[in-house]
């Protein structure tokens, strides 16, 4: 696999790489299983004017 790389990276190169986005990861889901209540106001917000009532 590291041979893939443009230019190619040492396979020390490619578990460094790994190692840090697998670090990356463990802090996204610890974050997330930490505040589950705050992935409640993380929603997407409704469309401008899809709450407002129109007028006739």
């Amino acid at each position: 696999m590291a041979e893939k790389f443009d230019p190619p990276v040492s396979k020390a190169g490619l578990s460094h790489r790994f190692k840090r986005i697998q670090e990356a990861a463990a802090r996204l889901n610890a974050a997330a299983s930490a505040q589950p209540e705050e992935q409640e106001n993380l929603k997407e917000p409704e469309p401008a004017g899809q709450d407002i009532a129109q007028s006739p």
